[in-house]
C-alpha cells in the first residue's frame, strides 16, 4: 500500500440485488444492499515521467499492475492485457466526461484493493466505476453509461451507506435510500454457488429474449418488493420471495435453483444476480448448524449469515 504522497482516497460498496433482477433492466422496482465488502483508491502524485502506474490487489495480494502513459493512455507494460484494455476505456472515459482530469505532467500512482474475491460477482466492476468517478469528478451515471450496459443498480448501490430502492426508466434514474434490516435477519444466509456468471453476457442474452409482454410481472415485482422491505414476518418474506422466483422462472424459461438443485433445503430459497451461479440467499426458521450442515453437504463452503456481510440501514421511514 502507498505509504507517502497520498493525495486522495475514495471507497466504495460491493453490493446484493435483494429483488429485480433481471427485469429492472425494463423498469421493475429493485431493492438492492451494500455490503461490508469494498474496493478502495488511493492515488498519489509525484514527480517523474508523466504516466499512471496502476495496482490492483484481491485480499491483500497482487493481482493485476499496468502502466500507461499519459498520451492516451497507451499501455506501456502490464500483467493482464484485457483488464488492462478495460481500465483504459474507463479511464478515456472519465477523460472525455472532464478534459482536466490526469491533466498534470506528473507520474500518478494508483493502488486499488478488494477485500473481496474477484470472482463473487460482488461488484468489482461498479465499485470501481464509483471510485474512479470521485477520482476524476465526474457523473458516476454518466461515466456508467459510456462502459456498462447495465441498468446501474448496482452503480447506485456501491455509491450508498444505506439499502437502497432503484428504478430505471430509460434515461431517468431513480435511487432512494430504504430501511432493510429485518427482525429476522438471523435466519437469513448467502452462499456462493461457486460458478461465478458474467453479468454483462446475462444481460445481453436476457435482451435478445423476446419481452413483449413484462407489464404485469414487472408490477408483480414492485408489489413484492413494496412488502419485502415492509414485513416483519419470516413466513411472509418466505412466501414473497418464493413468488419472486416463480415470476423471474416463468420470465426467463428456466426452473430456479431451489427446483433444479436444491430440493432438499428446508426453508426457502432465491437467486441473486445472474441466475445459476452468482450467490443465493436462504431462509428458514432452522437454527444455524442445521444450516452449516446443510451448506458443508451441498459443498457450498462460501457462504455468510446475513448480519456479517450485510450493512445496517440508517434510520430511514419506508413510504412505498
Amino acid at each position: 500500500m502507498l505509504q507517502a504522497n497520498i493525495s486522495q482516497q475514495f471507497s466504495a460498496n460491493a453490493k446484493l440485488m435483494i429483488t429485480g433482477e433481471y427485469l429492472v433492466l425494463y423498469g421493475a422496482l429493485a431493492l438492492a444492499i451494500p455490503l461490508k465488502f469494498n474496493q478502495l483508491l488511493e492515488v498519489s502524485e509525484h514527480e517523474g515521467k508523466p504516466s499512471l502506474h496502476w495496482k490492483t490487489y484481491i485480499k491483500g495480494k497482487p493481482w493485476f499492475d499496468v502502466v500507461f502513459s499519459l498520451d492516451d493512455f497507451v499501455i506501456a507494460n502490464t500483467n493482464d492485457f484485457p483488464t488492462a484494455l478495460n481500465l483504459r476505456s474507463m479511464l478515456l472515459a472519465a477523460k472525455s466526461l472532464n478534459s482536466d482530469f490526469l491533466g498534470n505532467p506528473h507520474k500518478y500512482e494508483a493502488y486499488s484493493e478488494l477485500n473481496f474475491d474477484i470472482s463473487w460477482g460482488l461488484g468489482s466492476s461498479s465499485s470501481l466505476i464509483a471510485n474512479v468517478s470521485k477520482w476524476a469528478n465526474v457523473d458516476p451515471f454518466s461515466l456508467f453509461a459510456k462502459v456498462s450496459e447495465g441498468s446501474g443498480y448496482d452503480l447506485a448501490t456501491a455509491l450508498s451507506d444505506s439499502p437502497i430502492l432503484f428504478r430505471r426508466k430509460e434515461t431517468e434514474i431513480l435511487s432512494e435510500k430504504c430501511n432493510f434490516y429485518p427482525e429476522f435477519h438471523n435466519n437469513l444466509y448467502f452462499a456462493y454457488l461457486g460458478k461465478k456468471r458474467s453479468s454483462t453476457e446475462a444481460v445481453s442474452k436476457f435482451k435478445e429474449l423476446n419481452h413483449s409482454n413484462l407489464d404485469k410481472s414487472i408490477q408483480s415485482l414492485n408489489s413484492i418488493t413494496s412488502s419485502i422491505i415492509q414485513t416483519t414476518e419470516l413466513r411472509e418474506f418466505q412466501k414473497l420471495i418464493k413468488e419472486h422466483e416463480k415470476i423471474i422462472s416463468e420470465v426467463l424459461g428456466i426452473p430456479s435453483i431451489a427446483k433444479k438443485e436444491l430440493r432438499d433445503f428446508d426453508g426457502e430459497i432465491k437467486s441473486l444476480g445472474a441466475w445459476g451461479g452468482d450467490f443465493i440467499l436462504l431462509a428458514t426458521d432452522k437454527p444455524s448448524d442445521y444450516v452449516v450442515s446443510w451448506l458443508n453437504k451441498k459443498d457450498l463452503k462460501i457462504w455468510f449469515r446475513y448480519e456479517d456481510i450485510a450493512l445496517k440501514s440508517s434510520n430511514l421511514k419506508n413510504h412505498y
